[in-house]
Order: structure tokens, then C-alpha cells, then sequence
């Protein structure tokens, strides 16, 4: 498990700032998972949404990549 959490902190996403902003649009702003949206986030976790991996064994890019708590 420890090799799992290792290489998954390791990974770095190769996002631009468009494509980020452009899935956040696609998910309303909201959390993929939750639906908790972006204000919310911010007012409840004092931290924006971040990048979550959909496969954590899958590519580094938008196609595995969504917006989440």
C-alpha cells in the first residue's frame, strides 16, 4: 500500500491552466463526487477544488483528471 500512496503523490499532472479551468466548467464548478460546488468548497474547507486522478494507475492528463473535495 505504502508503494501505491508513494507513486501516486509522485504523479504530476500535465493539465494547462485552460483545460483545468475548462473541466471545472464541465462539472459546474462542482465536485465530481459530491456535487458540493466551488463556493461552498471554499466557505466549508477553505481550499479550492482540486485534481483528482479518475484511475490513479491512468494517464497524467485532462482525459484522468477530475475536480474534487
Amino acid at each position: 500500500m505504502q508503494i501505491y500512496i508513494l507513486n501516486r503523490e509522485s504523479k504530476k499532472y500535465e493539465i494547462s491552466k485552460l483545460e483545468w479551468e475548462s473541466c471545472k466548467i464541465y462539472f459546474d464548478n462542482s465536485c465530481a463526487y459530491c456535487g458540493l460546488n466551488m463556493e461552498e468548497h471554499k466557505k466549508f474547507f477553505n481550499q479550492d477544488l482540486h485534481k483528482e486522478y479518475v484511475d490513479h494507475e491512468g494517464l497524467n492528463d485532462i482525459s484522468n483528471c477530475v475536480p474534487s473535495c
